[in-house]
């Protein structure tokens, strides 16, 4: 088989050397493909999710009732959600094997309360900050 490590250029985010199996707190960071505004809008500060967007938290919250039955690597959880949720959305919009997620995605483990009360104003705020957003103007 051919090494594309090099035409791809593709590294790995994760901390060497870390257990992902391990109970704890990560801060995880998933985008869609091009940044496409794909699950709802924001109104008076709030995310009002559409169709895709109510697939999208069905299956976050079915996510622990899946992951109970055996270990699964933080890699392995996300990769189940994004294909779960990307089969269902495609099956609405008739349009299988389009990409609904980029590849990778963004993750911080948690390691302190400081950490933890950071990100939690952060997910907290998010709605209200997106109106300032370039991405979303």
């Amino acid at each position: 088989m051919k090494d594309n490590r090099k035409i791809h250029n593709r590294r790995s985010i994760r901390l060497k050397g870390y257990d992902y199996s391990q109970i704890g707190a990560y801060f995880v960071t998933i985008c869609t493909h091009n940044r496409e505004f794909l699950f709802g809008n924001i109104s008076d500060s709030k995310m009002i999710l559409n169709d895709y967007g109510k697939i999208v938290e069905q299956c976050w919250y079915e996510s622990p009732i899946q992951l109970q039955r055996r270990k699964m690597l933080l890699p392995k959880i996300i990769g189940r959600f994004k294909m779960n949720t990307a089969k269902q959305i495609n099956i609405i919009r008739n349009t299988p094997g389009i990409p609904v997620w980029q590849r990778n995605y963004y993750e911080h483990i948690i390691r302190d309360d400081e950490s933890f009360y950071r990100i939690s104003k952060y997910i907290i705020n998010n709605p209200i900050n997106w109106e300032k957003d370039d991405y979303y103007a």
